[in-house]
């Protein structure tokens, strides 16, 4: 049974399993060529814990940031009561939405995907991806002023992407109680290799069980060690400076594949 908490032609956000009493919010994120609502099944990872899910939907990739903002804001705030504990996850523009969103919703911790902290040219002038949704951005709507400044939880990055390295450090600094987990070579977003292994579900675990900084690194690292694309990335940054490392990690990277035909 689901509950549609707010609905128009830009933002939507659907309640299931509308009988517990702790939640999971989990946000759309970017899709090339996105121009329309995306039908999305709950995650049963969640339901199954006894969370009840919140999924917020956007029309376009505009970071949840247009006219009917405000009135998203609105109706979220009315679930507040509803649960005792309200937790997220998103990646990539979904994690800006976790972001922006906290304080409507109350939310407690999150888990941030490669996250952006905003796209407003100057909030964050390093960042050179999103030029077309960066010209409709709303400074004033999209900040962070009514964020939970309390909100905890993890956000994991690719120290080795520039982009998101630097968008990880200023959330860091501006949410302290949320931990940084370098997850290297995952690119963007961070937990490609966890996908890689279908292993994704580790950090859904960690949004109900709770976070722990520490088990998510060892988690990445074990996946890294028996995951080619990992071994192949690798090798392509050790090739310029240390062309010995490279070669074993090409190597490392075939045998994985002789393994697993």
């Amino acid at each position: 049974m689901a509950e549609l908490v707010f609905a128009d032609d830009r933002l939507r956000a659907t309640l299931h399993a509308l009988d517990a009493r702790r939640l999971v919010v989990t946000f759309d994120n970017r899709k090339l060529g996105k121009a329309d609502f995306e039908p999305r099944d709950p995650a049963r990872n969640f339901l199954n814990a006894g969370f009840a899910q919140l999924h917020i939907e956007t029309k376009a990739n505009d970071w949840f940031i247009n006219a009917s903002t405000p009135a998203l804001e609105v109706a979220l705030a009315k679930l507040r009561g509803r649960f005792h504990q309200v937790k997220a996850i998103g990646f990539s523009m979904g994690g800006y939405g976790a972001l922006r969103l906290s304080g409507a919703l109350g939310i407690d911790e999150v888990a941030l995907i490669s996250a952006q902290i905003s796209i407003d040219r100057a909030v964050v002038p390093f960042e050179t991806r999103y030029k077309r949704e960066a010209k409709r951005f709303s400074a004033e709507t999209g900040a962070l002023d009514s964020a939970n400044p309390n909100l905890g939880g993890v956000i994991c990055y690719d120290p080795f992407h520039r982009l998101d390295s630097a968008h990880a450090a200023l959330i860091a600094a501006a949410f302290p109680k949320i931990k940084r987990v370098p997850m290297a070579l995952g690119q963007h977003p961070a937990t490609n290799i966890l996908r890689e292994q279908r292993a994704i579900g580790k950090v859904q675990k960690q949004v109900v069980q709770g976070f722990d900084a520490v088990a998510l690194k060892a988690d990445h690292r074990a996946a890294c060690r028996i995951t080619a694309l990992y071994w192949e990335r690798l090798a392509e940054k050790a090739a310029p400076r240390h062309p010995d490392w490279a070669r074993q990690a090409q190597q490392r990277a075939k045998q994985i594949h002789a393994e697993n035909p």
